[in-house]
């Protein structure tokens, strides 16, 4: 793989899938899971290895396969990385309120 390929992948592209993850944890109040990132790629892995023109090439669908992986992969690590982010902040708050009902018993 090339060098600034390489870069731009680490620098520019992986980091973008990794916020798309975290937006997408900043949504489970409305019901979105991480589960809908999987699905997601196993709909996208049906549809374009489906399609006439990289069905017959095994090598496109391994290509392919691979890299809807990979994005699903950077998504989830993004959303697992921010709801955990997002249940310690939600703990942060909970935890002061818990400690002064203790005391009244």
């Amino acid at each position: 793989m090339n060098y600034y390929f390489k870069e731009y992948l680490s620098l520019q592209i992986i980091p973008r899938l990794r916020k798309f993850g975290e937006k997408h944890a900043r949504m489970s109040e409305s019901g979105f899971r991480v589960e809908m990132i999987e699905k997601f790629g196993e709909m996208a892995v049906t549809i374009i290895g489906g399609h006439e023109s990289i069905k017959c090439n095994q090598e496109a669908v391994k290509a392919w396969r691979l890299l809807i992986a990979s994005i699903t992969d950077e998504m989830r690590y993004g959303y697992e990385r921010e709801n955990r982010r997002l249940m310690m902040e939600m703990n942060r708050k909970i935890s002061p309120l818990l400690t002064i009902d203790n005391k009244d018993d």
